[in-house]
C-alpha cells in the first residue's frame, strides 16, 4: 500500500499519448538536416537522461517512453526528477523501436535542444587548457570516444571541423556515454580559424601523426595548446600538419601499423594531463 505521500507523487506524473504524426516528426532527427533545422537531437538511455538533467547545455525538449518504462515511473517516481513543464510522452514497445537506433531499446528516447557555442574574444580568454580540436573525424565511435575521454581528464572545450561526422549523431551520443552533456562542443570550426586563433591567443598547435613525430612522452609542456587529431585513415591535412608548431607521435614496438583514431587521442590526452598534474 503507497503512502500518500507516494500516491501525490504518481498524480504529478502526466504520460501524454504519442501520435502518429508526432513519432514520424521525432524519427526525422536522426537524419543531419533535421537536426540543423530544428537545432534538436535524440539522445537515449538512462545514462544520457540523468546527463541531461544534470547539465544547462542542452536542456530537454520532451521525453519519449515506451509503456514498460512508464509503469516504472509509475511505481517509482524518483527515476524522474525533472521539471513538470517538460512533456513526458507514452508509447508502445513497437513505437519505441521505430524511433531507436539500438538494437535493444532501453525504453525511454530524450529530444535535446542544441546549445551553439562560438568561438569569440570572449569565449578565448575562458578556455581551458589543451583545446582538442578533430579536423576530420568520420567515424561517430571514434568521435564520441573522444569526446568521453576528454571529458574524463577535464578537457570540456572540443572543436569540431566542418567535416567531421556530426556530434549529435546518436551514435556519437551513445559511444560519448552521455559526456556530450557536459562538454562544450563547437561546430564547424574550419583549420584557418584554428591557426588564426592560435596565433591570436598564443596557443602552440599540436599535431598527432601516426609516425614520425617527437615521441609522446618527450613532447615539451607549453602554457597553452591546441591538440589536433585528424581523419581516420588519412590524419591531419598537409596544411595543419606543416602549420604545427610540434607533431607528436606515440611510440610502439608490435607488428601493427597503427593504433585506432580513439585510441591514440585517449592515450595522448591522458598523457597531457599527466603533465598539467591532473592526477
Amino acid at each position: 500500500m503507497m503512502s500518500g505521500g507516494d500516491e501525490a507523487m504518481r498524480s504529478n506524473i502526466s504520460f501524454l499519448p504519442l501520435s502518429r504524426q508526432h513519432c514520424k516528426w521525432i524519427r526525422k532527427l536522426h537524419q543531419k538536416k533535421y537536426r540543423r533545422k530544428e537545432k534538436l537531437f535524440i539522445a537515449e538511455g538512462l545514462n544520457s537522461f540523468h546527463a541531461a538533467v544534470k547539465t544547462p547545455h542542452h536542456t530537454i525538449s520532451e521525453i519519449i517512453v515506451d509503456h514498460d518504462f512508464a509503469d516504472k515511473v509509475r511505481d517509482n517516481p524518483s527515476l524522474f526528477p525533472l521539471s513538470p513543464e517538460i512533456p513526458v510522452y507514452e508509447c508502445s514497445r513497437d513505437e519505441m523501436e521505430s524511433l531507436s537506433s539500438e538494437e535493444t531499446p532501453q525504453g525511454i528516447v530524450i529530444v535535446c535542444h542544441q546549445k551553439e557555442f562560438l568561438v569569440n574574444e570572449t569565449t578565448t580568454g575562458k578556455m581551458s587548457d589543451p583545446l582538442i580540436y578533430c579536423e576530420e573525424t568520420s567515424d561517430p565511435g571514434n568521435l564520441g570516444i573522444i569526446i568521453r575521454s576528454s571529458a574524463w581528464f577535464g578537457f570540456n572545450r572540443i572543436l569540431i571541423g566542418p567535416f567531421c561526422v556530426d556530434p549529435f549523431n546518436t551514435k556519437v551520443i551513445r559511444s560519448s556515454a552521455g559526456t556530450i552533456f557536459g562538454v562544450e562542443v563547437y561546430q564547424s570550426i574550419h583549420r584557418d580559424v584554428i591557426i588564426e586563433l592560435a596565433d591570436r591567443a598564443g596557443y602552440t598547435l599540436i599535431a598527432a601523426v601516426p609516425a614520425g613525430g617527437i615521441p609522446l612522452h618527450q613532447c615539451e609542456k607549453s602554457e597553452k595548446n591546441i591538440i589536433m587529431f585528424g581523419h581516420e585513415s588519412k590524419g591531419l591535412s598537409r596544411h595543419l600538419a606543416e602549420r604545427a608548431d610540434r607533431r607528436i607521435s606515440i611510440p610502439g614496438c608490435g607488428t601493427v601499423e597503427s593504433l585506432n583514431l580513439s585510441v591514440a587521442a585517449s592515450i595522448i590526452l591522458y598523457e597531457f594531463a599527466v603533465q598539467l598534474g591532473r592526477f
